[in-house]
């Protein structure tokens, strides 16, 4: 669900679930007047967020995000949070956090996902079980983002990556089933 807003400056909109219904409270802060819009979203990934400077994060319309200044601590699973522009900043469990936007992709491909990746695992593949890291010959290395337990020996298989929907899938040489997978290097 996307509500927006729109505010000055001054007003500072903190926004908490309470039994399922949003509260909002009007928190004045001297300021200047400039417009400002905020949209309500949730974090589709990385769960939990971190919150730490340097964190990339995907939005659920799938626009990808980096917190550029951050000096609180956050361990939140999927949540909502409201973005706002005029700067970049993102409001999540009452903390006001400074953002920079990375990809502005519809159903969000993260930037090196673009186009379909092609390379080889590096030594040998076991298969996968639940959260099995991958280091790809070109250097990348990817991790398991859909949960499947699955047994198969390789040296060296050939992968490809690609985006199916709002995901990025990857399939394996010699092995029948596909993973959804994320980029953590």
């Amino acid at each position: 669900m996307r509500t927006g807003i729109v505010a000055t400056s001054r007003t500072h909109f903190l926004v908490r679930a309470v039994g399922g219904a949003f509260l909002a409270a009007l928190l004045l802060a001297a300021d200047t007047a400039k417009a400002d819009t905020c949209m309500q979203t949730t974090i589709r990934q990385p769960a939990p967020l971190l919150g730490h400077q340097g964190e990339e994060f995907q939005l659920s319309d799938g626009t990808w995000w980096r917190i550029a200044a951050n000096r609180a601590r956050l361990s939140a699973y999927h949540p909502i949070v409201w973005m706002c522009d005029s700067p970049e900043r993102m409001i999540v469990e009452g903390k006001t956090l400074t953002v920079q936007r990375l990809s502005a992709t519809p159903k969000g491909q993260p930037p090196e996902a673009a186009a379909a990746i092609e390379s080889r695992i590096a030594g040998q593949f076991n298969g996968w079980d639940g959260h099995t890291v991958f280091l790809l010959e070109n250097g990348q290395v990817w991790q398991q983002a859909s949960y499947s337990y699955r047994y198969g020996f390789a040296v060296r298989p050939r992968v490809l990556i690609s985006p199916q929907a709002d995901q990025l899938k990857m399939e394996v040489e010699g092995i029948s089933e596909a993973i959804y997978v994320k980029r953590i290097k």
